[in-house]
């Protein structure tokens, strides 16, 4: 069977939930990139001082405490950023391909109304009636000393 292709309507995508979600992920990206940058000039000028001075455990320790926190933290608000965007193109995925199976249930069952998705409203399993003990339940009294684990 060859699926025909659906035209997403516009108002689907026009109306963005998540806006700010969207705008602290290009923050948290321009942020991090710059970060990146200061720690890369703040490099540069440590091994300028290293070939200036010619001490290597300054030059390690301001290392250590200038240049990996820089690193550490680039590569973390980067890692959010990136997150937080992936969690936001799962969603709109989702409710991409609600749309697409709704216009694809539809073609296939024209007789049949449109199904509605509720995401809140789940389907009350049917409750079995309360049958009326038999035989096999009154087999074994706890307490009787039948030799069955009580």
């Amino acid at each position: 069977m060859q699926v025909p292709y659906i035209q997403m309507p516009r108002s689907l995508f026009l109306h963005d939930k998540f806006w700010l979600l969207r705008r602290l992920a290009t923050f948290l990206k321009f942020v991090a990139w710059f970060l990146l940058g200061v720690g890369l000039l703040v490099a540069f000028w440590l091994i300028a001082t290293l070939v200036v001075q010619r001490d290597l455990t300054t030059f390690v320790k301001n290392f250590v405490t200038g240049v990996v926190p820089i690193a550490v933290a680039f590569v973390y608000l980067l890692f959010t950023s990136e997150w937080i965007q992936v969690m936001l193109d799962i969603e709109e995925n989702t409710r991409h391909t609600t749309v697409v199976m709704r216009e694809l249930i539809t073609r296939m069952y024209p007789d049949q109304p449109a199904p509605t998705v509720n995401p809140l409203a789940r389907a009350a399993a049917p409750t079995p009636a309360p049958s009326a003990p038999t035989a096999a339940d009154s087999r074994h009294v706890p307490g009787s000393g039948s030799g069955l684990a009580d």
